[in-house]
């Protein structure tokens, strides 16, 4: 079953998000050869009154694929690098076909 993983991202200091957003766009290029992964958006937020500050959806065609992506060395490695700017993560994962 495919399926969606959906993280957001509270900074701990908006002005970051760029920062986060880039390490993040870094990881699906470096991805590529090692991950078959459907789809990958990240994006800051837009406008005010939203309570994360950048957002991650990336869609895998099953759980074995999504294992793979979390427990990857160049995923741990990005999850440690914006650890420092992280204030609070939420996540998800749904199924693909919800979207259907």
């Amino acid at each position: 079953m495919a399926l969606r993983h959906i993280v957001l991202f509270k900074l701990a200091k908006k002005e970051d998000a760029s920062i986060c957003v880039e390490e993040l766009k870094k990881l699906r290029e470096s991805l590529k050869p090692h991950v078959p992964i459907l789809s990958f958006i990240v994006s800051e937020t837009i406008g005010a009154g939203g309570s994360a500050d950048v957002a991650l959806i990336v869609d895998f065609p099953d759980a074995a694929t999504l294992k793979l992506y979390q427990e990857h060395p160049l995923h741990l490695a990005v999850v440690q690098k914006n650890g420092s700017i992280v204030a609070e993560r939420l996540s998800i994962q749904i199924p693909l076909s919800l979207f259907e």
